[in-house]
C-alpha cells in the first residue's frame, strides 16, 4: 500500500464521526464484519468508497418504512 492510499483511508473515530455512533460499534461491527474494513496488525482502516457503498445499501425511501 503506498503513501497515498494509506491517507486516503479513515479511522474508526473518522467513521463514527461520519456514522454518528460509538467508536465502540463501529469496532464491533467491523470486528462481526458487518462493516467492510481493512486490518492493518492491530489497527482498523475503512476506505471511503467502502463506507459510502454500504450506506447506500441500507438506504431506505420514506415509502419503504410504511
Amino acid at each position: 500500500m503506498d503513501g497515498r492510499v494509506a491517507q486516503q483511508l479513515l479511522t474508526v473515530d473518522d467513521v463514527a464521526g461520519r456514522l454518528q455512533l460509538s467508536a465502540y460499534t463501529i469496532r464491533e461491527w467491523a470486528r462481526l464484519g458487518k462493516l467492510p474494513c481493512i486490518r492493518l496488525t492491530h489497527r482498523i482502516r475503512f476506505e471511503p468508497k467502502d463506507i459510502d457503498k454500504w450506506l447506500k445499501e441500507r438506504r431506505w425511501s420514506i415509502g419503504e418504512l410504511d
